[in-house]
C-alpha cells in the first residue's frame, strides 16, 4: 500500500540522473511472534527497487522478534540513483506488513513522526 511518501521532479537535462533520498519513520506491531515489513520504490507505476522480496521476505525493511507482543519504531533510509528523462517523474514508497496474522501492522508517520522523500537532479 502507499505510505504517503511521494514526490515529483522534472529534470532539465536528458543526461541527468535523479537521486532519491528517503527517510521513513516506520512502526511495526504484532500481537504474537515476529513482525516485519517490506517496501518498494516506484517510478510512476513501475517498481524500481524491491526491499521486500515477495517470495520469502529475505530483504526486510524492518524486522522485530519476540513474544507475546512485539513492536518497534525506527527510521529507515533509502538512497537510490535513477536515470532520468526530461518528463515529470513521480517517485513513491509502498510497503506491506510481512503478515497480517495476529494483528500484524506497519504504519508510516506514526503519531505524526515525520518521514521525508527528497529528489535531486544530478547533472551529467
Amino acid at each position: 500500500t502507499d505510505t504517503g511518501l511521494t514526490a515529483t521532479i522534472t529534470p532539465t537535462l536528458s543526461t541527468s540522473k535523479i537521486l532519491v533520498l528517503i527517510s521513513a519513520s516506520v512502526f511495526v506491531t504484532r500481537s504474537a511472534a515476529q513482525a516485519g515489513a517490506g517496501a518498494e520504490l516506484l517510478r510512476g507505476a513501475t517498481v524500481i527497487a524491491d526491499y521486500n522480496n515477495a517470495q520469502n521476505f529475505e530483504f526486510l525493511f524492518i524486522f522485530v522478534d519476540g513474544e507475546p507482543e512485539v513492536y518497534n519504531m525506527t527510521s529507515n533510509s533509502i538512497v537510490y540513483l535513477d536515470p532520468a528523462t526530461t518528463s515529470a517523474t513521480t517517485y513513491k514508497l509502498q510497503a506491506r506488513a510481512e503478515t497480517t496474522n495476529n494483528s500484524g501492522q506497519v504504519r508510516f508517520q506514526y503519531n505524526s513522526t515525520p518521514s521525508t522523500i527528497t529528489l535531486m537532479e544530478i547533472g551529467a
